[in-house]
């Protein structure tokens, strides 16, 4: 999960935070991460344990993807 989320702070990528499947937040870019939580650039926290990830990228040929991380870091790929 660190390396997607790395990723999405580098490439300025929207993430969106999920908790049991509930929306807690709407989406942004992540200004930092530790090894327990993440900081969106609006303020907000979010423990890493607690909550998935939606990441929206792009890959090398320019498709959106979303790269959503489950509670226990699983990720799974999806490209629509």
């Amino acid at each position: 999960m660190a390396a997607q989320l790395n990723d999405a702070i580098i490439n300025q990528w929207h993430v969106e935070v999920y908790q049991h499947d509930e929306s807690l937040d709407q989406g942004g870019v992540i200004d930092y991460q530790t090894k327990d939580i993440i900081k969106m650039k609006d303020g907000h926290y979010f423990i890493k344990s607690k909550c998935g990830f939606l990441v929206q990228s792009k890959d090398s040929n320019g498709k959106v993807g979303n790269f959503y991380n489950r509670l226990f870091g699983i990720v799974n790929p999806i490209y629509s």
